[in-house]
């Protein structure tokens, strides 16, 4: 198995949710053999920076959830998962995070915003953060995983997702 046969391993959706988005369903990678392994070993060697340095690797539903943790594995470095509001116990830190174009795109699903949390003990003196995601399409999920990250005092921090 190598970076070559990559390609091969994800779905692509031109047009979906809608016209004009370039959708690739990047998690079968998970269910191929290896496939987790790879991702996590390119993700590795795309930071030029020094793992030391990084003090957790935080992530949000779903993809996140798949790539983030062999990655933390990997390297070594705790992992902060972000998780919808109500699914980690209290004290948390929350932000909005507005729909996005798959969740405003589900039948009988509100055009509105959820909160996002994170673990206020997980994080609080995070100096430097990878964040790990799957995706990439409006920006609503990063932007809210940023306020968030601001919010609990995160002074670094690098971005590793899709496009």
């Amino acid at each position: 198995m190598t970076y070559n046969d990559w390609p091969i391993w994800y779905a692509r959706s031109p047009n979906f949710p809608k016209p004009g988005i370039r959708f690739r369903h990047v998690l079968g990678i998970s269910q191929q053999p290896g496939g987790l392994a790879l991702c996590a070993s390119l993700l590795r060697n795309y930071f030029a920076g020094s793992w030391a340095n990084i003090d957790a690797i935080v992530c949000c539903e779903v993809g996140g959830l798949v790539f983030a943790p062999a990655l933390a594995s990997l390297v070594d470095v705790p992992l902060v998962p972000i998780c919808e509001a109500g699914k980690l116990p209290p004290p948390t830190i929350s932000a909005r995070k507005n729909a996005s174009y798959i969740s405003s795109q589900a039948p009988n699903q509100a055009k509105i915003g959820k909160r996002i949390e994170i673990e206020r003990n997980a994080i609080i003196g995070s100096d430097s953060v990878v964040v790990v995601d799957d995706v990439l399409s409006t920006g609503e999920t990063l932007c809210a995983v940023l306020g968030l990250l601001e919010k609990a005092g995160v002074k670094s921090l690098l971005v590793l997702g899709g496009d």
